[in-house]
């Protein structure tokens, strides 16, 4: 409550008083009446439970939170990668991090915090105040809240996000056509960055299970190699298996062939549909077809994710210095310092990590980039 709404409140409360009778003849003769003592008091112990209420509420400090049974501090990596882990804040907000996540909570604070999401899934139910601000930040994307109930996930390798809204509202920012995204109560937005779709419908029109799906297809469909719109359409569905059993047979043929965007499609569907080991060549394929696009600059990200030590400091490289404002620029960053240690350059990853925190301040890997160049002691 403002200082200026306790005034109202407080004068409310002074009118409620009745007003006796005029008495002009009466106000000659003697002093005005005085308020009752009883009055006084009450008004006065009104006054001083609400202007306690207004200080107790911008003098309290930052929340906490905790981890499991244990506490938690902004900053600190959290893994879920061995079991799901709840995330319990002292204002009632609870974040469950679903099994394989990676997370962290940062800038936590008297009205809310922001979590990183490195990778999996987070489901949240936020407590709305008057003052409260929540972000969740997942790669180049930002997931405003409220107070709502949601579901947001994200693959760092596939670039892909989902946010799915049970209760409440959210808006997601981030590197879309179209500006932010409004999403309410029943939507689920899909977003994968390489091939530039965004798809939001209600929850309850989700497509079918993906066996029910797939026996919905003509059986020739299934049959026929030569049409790459058959495997755009199990993939679309979800089947990222049978889109690659259906394109296996001709994948140097349809690599030849395809668009940038349907190159990196055919990427992620060898990736989730069985055929990993054909990554790496689909991606060096694209980069020898479309030099200088903007989707080989991202498989150089991709090879770079999937590459370790000075190879991947290389591919990392290569992708700031084709993408230097790309989506990926900051992740990039990051993970092209942590390449540097892990190849036993030390300069080089403190340099980086200069530059990583002149530009990204708060990003995920602003307290690595500070550790690293923390005196020893």
């Amino acid at each position: 409550m403002s200082l200026s709404d306790l005034g109202r409140r407080v004068a409310e409360l002074q009118d409620r008083e009745p007003v006796p009778p005029l008495n002009l003849p009466g106000l000659l003769r003697r002093r005005p009446p005085r308020r009752a003592p009883s009055l006084v008091a009450a008004l006065a112990a009104v006054a001083a439970v609400l202007v306690g209420l207004w200080l107790g509420r911008h003098e309290r400090g930052a929340l906490t939170y905790q981890v499991g049974d244990g506490p938690g501090a902004a900053g600190r990596p959290i893994d879920a990668s061995a079991a799901p882990l709840p995330l319990r804040f002292s204002d009632g907000t609870l974040l469950e991090l679903e099994r394989g996540s990676a997370a962290r909570v940062d800038e936590l604070d008297e009205r809310g915090a922001t979590l990183i999401i490195e990778r999996g899934l987070v489901r949240a139910k936020v407590i709305h105040t008057e003052t409260s601000r929540w972000r969740v930040l997942l790669g180049p994307f930002e997931v405003e809240v409220t107070g709502t109930t949601f579901d947001a996930s994200w693959s760092p390798e596939e670039a892909r996000l989902r946010v799915k809204v049970l209760e409440g509202s959210v808006v997601v920012r981030g590197p879309l056509n179209g500006g932010p995204r409004s999403l309410r109560r029943g939507d689920e937005l899909v977003i994968t960055h390489e091939e530039r779709q965004a798809v939001v419908e209600p929850v309850a029109s989700a497509p079918a299970p993906l066996a029910s799906a797939r026996a919905a297809l003509p059986s020739a469909s299934i049959a026929v190699v030569d049409g790459p719109a058959d495997w755009r359409e199990l993939a679309t569905r979800g089947d990222d298996a049978a889109a690659f059993r259906l394109v296996e047979p001709r994948l140097d043929a349809l690599a030849a062939q395809l668009s940038p965007a349907d190159m990196l499609r055919l990427v992620h569907v060898a990736r989730r549909g069985g055929g990993g080991a054909a990554v790496p060549g689909l991606l060096q394929k694209l980069r020898e077809r479309f030099p200088g696009s903007e989707e080989a600059a991202s498989a150089a990200f991709l090879l770079g994710r999937a590459a370790s030590g000075a190879q991947a400091a290389r591919w990392l490289q290569t992708y700031l210095a084709e993408a230097p404002s790309g989506p990926f620029a900051r992740e990039a960053l990051g993970r092209w310092m942590e390449a540097e240690v892990a190849s036993g350059q030390l300069d080089a990853a403190r340099g980086l990590a200069r530059q990583y925190l002149a530009q990204y301040p708060r990003g995920p890997h602003a307290s690595y980039a500070t550790q690293l160049l923390a005196p020893a002691p």
